[in-house]
């Protein structure tokens, strides 16, 4: 829902450039949201549910949908500016009843439904704090205690402020920082430092050749006795 949001803005934005003729505007817009929203971010994140979720698992319909929307999307923005490219692709997009060329189809339009301004806000702050981790994961690197970021576990000090928020959103600050382990503790007591202190160890268990996450459950399934329990759940359709 948060890229969705996200290309909504992007489109609207595109288009406003074609509109006032600012080319350049439009070319970095197309370079940045593929450079920073797409591959420095979302399909970054998006590797570990695509590769290894269930072929029916929610999570994964869910992200090849969202894909879909945005290539279909960006294919059609590029199209007056980026022509044979843009074509190409239009030709090995698996659409049903589609015009032969993309110059054929209707230019994107903003659509208000995949807008939410309270979840982009809330995404925002998990992007900070996800800069946060990646910094300490980086210090981690430099001093040869991790080398992948799924080699961390990471525990993170927050403001009694950010804490309920942070416990809240857990599980996807944990994916989207792309670490095996991510925890919270509140600050000591009400006087401490207000800036989140970050601690990264080695995640601790084994590593999963399927997921490369740590894990300790590797091996819990008989079946599969070199693979984490969400792998073997996912081979066994059950995710």
């Amino acid at each position: 829902r948060f890229i969705l949001h996200r290309l909504q803005r992007f489109i609207e934005r595109v288009r406003r450039a074609y509109e006032d003729y600012e080319f350049h505007v439009l070319y970095h817009g197309l370079h940045n949201f593929c450079a920073v929203d797409l591959s420095a971010f979302y399909l970054d994140v998006l590797k570990d549910r695509v590769y290894t979720a269930a072929p029916t698992s929610r999570l994964r319909r869910s992200a090849q949908t969202a894909m879909h929307e945005i290539l279909v999307a960006l294919v059609k923005l590029m199209a007056p500016v980026l022509s044979f490219t843009a074509d190409e692709v239009w030709r090995y997009l698996p659409l049903r009843d589609k015009p032969a060329s993309v110059d054929l189809t209707e230019f994107p339009t903003l659509r208000p439904e995949l807008l939410d301004e309270a979840l982009a806000g809330e995404w925002d702050r998990l992007l900070e704090m996800r800069d946060v981790v990646l910094r300490g994961l980086e210090v981690a690197r430099k001093e040869k205690r991790i080398g992948s970021a799924q080699e961390a576990a990471v525990e993170l000090a927050v403001p009694e402020g950010d804490y309920a928020f942070l416990a809240a959103h857990r599980e996807d600050l944990e994916t989207i920082c792309i670490v095996s382990r991510l925890t919270l503790r509140g600050a000591a007591t009400a006087g401490t430092d207000p800036a989140v202190t970050v601690r990264v160890d080695r995640a601790p268990g084994v590593k999963c050749p399927r997921c490369w996450n740590y894990r300790e459950n590797v091996g819990a399934a008989a079946a599969h006795p070199s693979l984490c329990a969400r792998c073997a759940d996912a081979l066994e359709g059950r995710e």
